[in-house]
């Protein structure tokens, strides 16, 4: 179930994909490229923002904040990787 986009992706559409799968799942979310706004940094369980812009940077999510996070109109992404981790108590 791990992804990498290359091209541009809404968020709800990724996670159509999998089939509500990614709910079972943490998620970490590297190299992202695209619109991302700062305002949504709440619904991540850590990240770490490195000074190169968003290339680069990672994000620990949980598969139902992505959810939520995926209906929000304003985030896409043109490239970046979805891995899915192992679910543990958070």
């Amino acid at each position: 179930m791990n992804t990498i986009l290359e091209s541009f992706y809404d968020l709800k559409e990724i996670l159509s994909s999998f089939n509500n799968l990614h709910e079972k799942y943490n998620w970490l979310l590297t190299d992202l490229d695209g619109s991302f706004p700062d305002k949504y940094l709440d619904y991540f369980i850590d990240y770490r923002i490195y000074n190169n812009g968003m290339n680069g940077n990672t994000f620990w999510i949980t598969g139902k904040k992505l959810t939520e996070l995926a209906n929000k109109e304003d985030i896409y992404f043109i490239w970046g990787a979805f891995l899915p981790l192992i679910r543990k108590k958070l």
